[in-house]
């Protein structure tokens, strides 16, 4: 998932600044992030700015922010996109965003199919260390070209 905070726009990126500081927090929110590694790729501005934007996903990871894993590149065809599963208070909870909205799922259905997805996600994932060296691997690529 791209996610495209202009200058033009400072409150969304206030806003988007101050969610982040939810993970450094006393008691901050278990995260496990599954990225695939197209995301990792995909160029969202200049060389700089996705440098600074794995670096800082490195970084999440050192300072065990978050649990992080890659799923290669073609490693699982046919996955419609992102989304995201919680728990809040006590419930689960799914979320799936495209480009003009957002949809939640409480619905069991709903709930088991996403969850079955985050399972062959998880199965195709590198563990967190082989992560780390694929995210470094694609910040070096990034230098190279």
């Amino acid at each position: 998932m791209a996610v495209v905070l202009r200058m033009e726009n400072p409150e969304a990126l206030a806003n988007r600044l101050a969610r982040q500081r939810i993970l450094t927090k006393e008691q901050p929110p278990a995260v496990r992030l599954v990225i695939d590694e197209y995301a990792l790729r995909h160029p969202v501005g200049n060389a700089e700015i996705m440098d600074a934007q794995l670096e800082h996903l490195e970084q999440v990871v050192a300072d065990r922010l978050a649990h992080v894993q890659v799923v290669p590149a073609g490693a699982l065809p046919g996955i419609g996109g992102s989304f995201v599963l919680g728990t809040i208070d006590g419930r689960t909870v799914g979320y799936e965003e495209s480009t003009t909205h957002g949809t939640v799922f409480t619905g069991e259905e709903d709930l088991h199919q996403l969850e079955v997805v985050y399972d062959h996600l998880l199965g195709e994932a590198d563990p967190p260390a082989r992560s780390i060296e694929r995210i470094q691997r694609v910040r070096d690529e990034l230098w190279r070209s």
